[in-house]
């Protein structure tokens, strides 16, 4: 399975509950990365992308890639091999 056939099989908001619309495109939720008292995590449903306003993400979104290498603990390799399985 492509890279692309991945992106394109699991969306961001299938492994984060979104709580509210924000915007039109965007959803916030709690950062399951740090201690989130409010919504941190943003989420562009549009171009399945992700990040945190409290800094979790550093300068660069993530996609699905990304976020699901995090929640798990792996390496983005893994998380390709995984979610390829899925």
């Amino acid at each position: 399975m492509t890279i692309a056939q991945i992106k394109n099989r699991h969306r961001i908001e299938d492994f984060i509950p979104l709580s509210m619309r924000s915007g039109g495109k965007y959803y916030v939720a709690k950062c399951p990365f740090h201690d989130d008292q409010h919504e941190s995590m943003w989420v562009d449903t549009a171009k399945q992308i992700c990040g945190c306003y409290a800094g979790c993400s550093g300068q660069t979104p993530w996609d699905i890639i990304n976020l699901f290498a995090r929640l798990q603990n792996v390496s983005n390799n893994e998380a390709i091999e995984i979610l390829s399985k899925m």
